[in-house]
């Protein structure tokens, strides 16, 4: 394994496959225009995503480069912070409407499962709301989603999903210490692969445009 990721270090053609990894929604919402965008510019390159927030061994070549929303990146990769990635706590009009003075404890939630580890919230919603109801969960992004559009209950969402719906309304910023940075990670002898530094590089630029969406700056 360690020749094969010494050999494909050293390739400098760009052509061939990428196997990428991201969180659902990232995947959803940010990589994929611009994963079809490098894909129409390098038509010899194949782009393998992989939609899930477990961690894939980049050294077992489980993935060759990893998208991550965490404050705490694997020693063992190299990459770079593209910026901090907020969150808010969302929820449909109708379900404001009708629970217009309801305090955080006596909301219903809805919430990413616990395995889930791109949301921070299972924790703080334990810890800090314990006697609060949840009376969705799901490890699908879109179907939780759905389900606070749907008026089930509030959900906390990355900013940039949360503020593309438009059925759906930020209620409150989170608190700064459930702010997390979004990462492009690599393995170190994949940093001279040519298709893999030019994805890097790709997706870095495009995603600094997205800047204020991903940290939540509202306009």
């Amino acid at each position: 394994m360690a020749l094969s990721r010494e050999l494909l270090g050293k390739d400098l053609r760009l052509q061939g496959s990428i196997r990428i990894t991201a969180p659902e929604g990232v995947a959803l919402r940010l990589l994929a225009p611009h994963l079809a965008a490098f894909c129409h510019q390098h038509p010899d390159i194949t782009i393998d995503l992989i939609a899930t927030s477990s961690p894939l061994r980049l050294s077992q070549r489980e993935a060759d480069l990893a998208v991550r929303v965490t404050n705490k990146p694997p020693d063992n990769y190299i990459g770079r912070r593209v910026c901090k990635c907020r969150f808010g706590i969302y929820a449909s009009p109708a379900y404001l409407e009708n629970n217009q003075d309801l305090s955080l404890d006596e909301h219903l939630w809805v919430m990413s499962e616990d395995s889930f580890e791109f949301s921070p919230f299972p924790t703080w919603r334990k810890k800090f709301h314990p006697k609060s109801r949840v009376v969705f969960s799901s490890n699908n992004t879109l179907a939780v989603i759905d389900a606070a559009k749907r008026g089930l209950g509030m959900t906390p969402l990355p900013c940039f999903l949360g503020d593309s719906e438009p059925d759906l309304v930020r209620t409150t910023d989170t608190p700064d210490e459930l702010t997390l940075s979004l990462w492009i990670l690599i393995h170190p002898d994949l940093r001279h692969t040519a298709r893999v530094k030019a994805l890097m590089t790709f997706l870095l630029s495009g995603l600094e445009n997205q800047k204020p969406a991903i940290e939540g700056i509202r306009d």
